[in-house]
């Protein structure tokens, strides 16, 4: 029981730590140096409930007024098959780009996604 309890403060600890970096690393939408694509037609956030990280995007993506689709991995196996063939691997969390187009890119790394966001939000305003 006591390592168990241990090893739930080391992952929250770890957790605030990643958030803290995230939000002050990436408060300042003018620090992205990104190229978007000026025609998006669908976004997908692939991630899971208890995933650290995923719970740091998926905050900062309720900060914004963005459209989307979230997918968790656990929840519905089709979503992590779609991740692997689409993606190459099935790290999240991954946003999934969609443009008009149809050409489809896949983003990992919750900073970049986040980066990505902000930026897709300013110009979308």
């Amino acid at each position: 029981m006591f390592c168990q309890n241990d090893n739930f403060i080391g992952h929250i600890g770890m957790f605030c730590r990643v958030q803290i970096w995230i939000m002050t690393s990436y408060n300042n939408p003018e620090d992205v140096d990104m190229t978007m694509p000026t025609n998006v037609n669908n976004l997908s956030l692939y991630h899971y409930q208890g995933c650290p990280y995923c719970v740091v995007t998926r905050k900062a993506l309720g900060q914004l007024d963005i459209d989307v689709a979230q997918r968790d991995i656990i929840q519905q196996p089709k979503y992590r098959s779609e991740l692997m063939i689409g993606g190459g691997k099935t790290q999240v969390p991954c946003l999934r780009i969609e443009g008009e187009n149809g050409k489809v890119s896949w983003m990992y790394e919750s900073a970049d996604i986040i980066k990505y966001l902000r930026q897709y939000a300013k110009q979308a305003a």
